[in-house]
């Protein structure tokens, strides 16, 4: 059968991948995440990234396939490389009603930073430490 990548990644339920399967799939993502990208080059970086994200955080390797190809194309649609200079992050959290593992994204400061300076509207934008 013929379907699509996404949709073939979306109905494996919640088996977490082995480590060289998860590899092969996130490489087998490339033209999903080029359509959200920039550019070829940038869509390979963003890659290489996801992947070193998943050999740093193995637990990233128990988490359901829809919710961490889910938080991959999130950072890939905002254009933020994940656990690079706080732009967003992929972590696993344990999910006890369903039993399972799941990937949450979750944008770091930096990452709304950038997001701010990519606006037509952003004039300037202020973010330090405030102490007593």
């Amino acid at each position: 059968m013929n379907e699509p990548q996404n949709t073939r990644l979306a109905n494996q339920g919640t088996n977490p991948p082995a480590k060289k399967e998860l590899r092969d799939q996130i490489a087998a993502m490339l033209p999903e995440v080029q359509k959200a990208l920039a550019s070829k080059e940038v869509a390979d970086r963003f890659i290489r990234h996801i992947i070193t994200t998943v050999n740093t955080n193995p637990d990233l390797l128990k988490c359901t396939p829809a919710s961490f190809f889910g938080s991959m194309m999130m950072a890939a649609t905002l254009s933020l490389m994940a656990n690079v200079a706080n732009e967003c992050w992929l972590i696993p959290y344990k999910d006890n009603k369903t039993n399972t593992t799941v990937c949450q994204f979750m944008i770091g400061y930096k990452g709304y930073v950038k997001m701010f300076y990519r606006s037509a509207l952003a004039k300037g934008c202020w973010h330090g430490y405030i102490t007593e």
